[in-house]
This record gives C-alpha cells, sequence and structure tokens, in this order.
C-alpha cells in the first residue's frame, strides 16, 4: 500500500499533533518525497549541520484505512528517507524515533 500522496504538512511545533483525533485540517497537503527546508534560500550562516538551510521542528500526518484483508495480520509501517531526529506515532501510540538522519524506520502497527 503506497502513502506518497495525501500527507497533511506544518512547519514548526504544534502541541498534542501526535494524537489520533488532532485535527489537521488547516495543514499544508503534500506528496512524499518533500524536504521543506529546500523551499528557503540557502544561508552561509547556516553552514554547520544543515547543509546552509534552514533546520527545525515540522509534523507530517497521514489518514489512511488498512484494507479488511489485513486484520489480524502483521501489519509493518516502512519510512524509506526521515532525515535525523524523527519520531513516528500511530493513532496516538508511540512507535519510537531515530537520532540519524536516512536510516531505515519500521515499526509494527
Amino acid at each position: 500500500m503506497l502513502l506518497d500522496t495525501g500527507w497533511r504538512f506544518r512547519l514548526g511545533d504544534q502541541e498534542n499533533a501526535f494524537e489520533k483525533n488532532f485535527s489537521d485540517a488547516d495543514w499544508r497537503e503534500v506528496a512524499l518525497p518533500h524536504d521543506w527546508s529546500v523551499e528557503y534560500p540557502k544561508d552561509r550562516n547556516l553552514s554547520s549541520g544543515t547543509g546552509y538551510v534552514v533546520g527545525g521542528t515540522a509534523w507530517y500526518r497521514r489518514h489512511f484505512t488498512l484494507p479488511a484483508g489485513a486484520k489480524g495480520k502483521k501489519i509493518f509501517l516502512c519510512f524509506d528517507g526521515i532525515y535525523k531526529n524523527s519520531q513516528v506515532w500511530i493513532n496516538g501510540y508511540y512507535l519510537g524515533r531515530r537520532p540519524n538522519g536516512y536510516i531505515y524506520l519500521s515499526g509494527m502497527i
């Protein structure tokens, strides 16, 4: 099941955005792959750690329904390219975090 489209995005931290019923209706819709930092001009003062682009916190959310045939089966959610300091929740449950960029992260849901 591909989940590349239909993502909701918000730049900046958002309290309780991990909660299942949190409203992201006013967030921007994006498709993956997406890198919000390249939407800003490069800055010579940001040469260390972020490759001349703005860093910070952003949220991505995706709503989806598993097919009926998935009931009772092990389901894996695989992210192929999340950058550093990522954390993943599903339906309000914390799956984990990765401090390093571009590393395989998956969790059973």
